[in-house]
């Protein structure tokens, strides 16, 4: 099935004008990744913060991407990171993750591997596969937990 990028636009934006934040944030994600439109993060990031706006854990996340990787803007990892804990405080799993994986690698602020680990294991618990590829990152590693490669191999094989 062919997707039509044009015409979610259409039906995105007449949600997002009835104010659904889900559609204000796939309003964004067409403009970031230049599907049915051409790519343009400020519109992306205007998207964004109008989901934020009305509440969108998603968009939260998105913004902090946008940060992360410096799309339109100078990369800020500390904004970045505190996108990303807006998103997780909300329970949005993605930013669980990214913010988990910011605090793991000390980007945007220092290492905090008891946070990271917290993080983690509540994406895990969300059953984000994600979460388990990164919470087994830390078992393999010894990092923030005792090193224990079977219980990495459990989580990795989740």
């Amino acid at each position: 099935m062919a997707r039509d990028f044009v015409r979610a636009r259409e039906w995105f934006e007449r949600s997002a004008a009835a104010g659904n934040s889900t559609a204000m944030n796939n309003l964004g994600l067409l403009f970031l990744n230049a599907q049915g439109v051409a790519q343009d993060y400020g519109k992306a990031r205007e998207w964004f913060e109008r989901g934020v706006a009305a509440n969108d854990n998603a968009s939260m996340n998105h913004l902090g991407w946008i940060y992360q990787n410096g799309f339109g803007i100078p990369e800020d990892l500390v904004k970045a990171r505190e996108w990303y804990e807006k998103a997780a405080v909300a329970g949005n799993v993605n930013g669980m993750n990214n913010l988990g994986w910011l605090l793991y690698n000390g980007r945007g602020g220092p290492v905090d591997l008891v946070k990271a680990r917290e993080w983690f294991e509540k994406s895990v618990a969300a059953g984000n596969g994600v979460g388990l590829l990164y919470y087994g990152y830390m078992h393999q590693a010894g990092r923030g937990v005792p090193r224990d490669h079977t219980r990495a191999r459990e989580l990795f094989e989740q």
